[in-house]
């Protein structure tokens, strides 16, 4: 539901993906969405930095 209401808003194009494993069912209802929510802004505020580590996302994702 996330990934397709980004997609979209910016005509089905992605230029940064999050991928989130070994958490069956984490995303499911209200508290699910929010929470995915707040990933996609901490991905995209990491994004705009020069340095972009996959520690760095999954540290701040996992908030």
């Amino acid at each position: 539901m996330v990934a397709e209401r980004h997609l979209s808003v910016n005509q089905g194009l992605a230029r940064l993906l999050l991928i989130n494993t070994g958490n069956a069912n984490a995303g499911t209802g209200a508290m699910g969405i929010t929470a995915a929510e707040k990933c996609c802004d901490a991905v995209a505020d990491l994004a705009s930095s020069e340095l972009l580590r996959g520690a760095t996302v999954f540290n701040r994702c996992d908030r």
